[in-house]
Parts: C-alpha cells; structure tokens; sequence
C-alpha cells in the first residue's frame, strides 16, 4: 500500500486528511453580510478543493462525513464527493 502525505494522522496504515477551514477569517463576511464558510479538502483524486457551507453547523456536518467516508476508503470517498448515493436513489 502506497502512502501519500497530508495534513492528518494515521489510521490504518496511511495516512488520513482532515478537512479544514480556508481563509485567514473564518467564516467570510461579504459587504453584504452574508458569511460564508469555505472548507478545504483533498478528493479521491488527492486533489486540493473547497466547498463553501451557509453555517458552521452544515460545514461541520460535512467534514464528518467526510472523515468518515475518507476512512472506508477512496471509492466511497469518491461516492461520497460525487453524491452518487444521492443521485443513484432518483433512478426509475
């Protein structure tokens, strides 16, 4: 098994990326007022991305998901990136 490094801890022998949150204020406001919290992650690809939440509540809900599909390992890391879970329920 092939090891990549992140920002993590182990966990069965590689490595376990964490999301966390962007920017240096967390959440953004706009001039508006809007806020806005934008979490980073590394996909099944261990490619960097972003998601932005309208609440801590939802952004923190998402990254234990995300923890939790990224410990059962990358094809349901994938499934879960991709909602294909979600979209595989609407199919008649």
């Amino acid at each position: 098994m092939r090891t990549w490094r992140v920002d993590g801890f182990l966990h069965g022998g590689r490595e376990v990326a964490r999301p966390w949150p962007k920017r240096s204020a967390w959440p953004y406001v706009t001039k508006s007022g809007r806020r806005s919290y934008v979490v980073g992650f590394y996909d099944h690809d261990k490619r960097e991305r972003s998601r932005s939440f309208p609440s801590v509540r939802h952004a923190r809900a998402w990254m234990n998901d995300y923890i939790t599909a990224e410990r059962r390992g990358r094809d349901s890391l994938r499934r879960f990136l991709l909602d294909l879970d979600a979209k595989g329920g609407q199919r008649s």
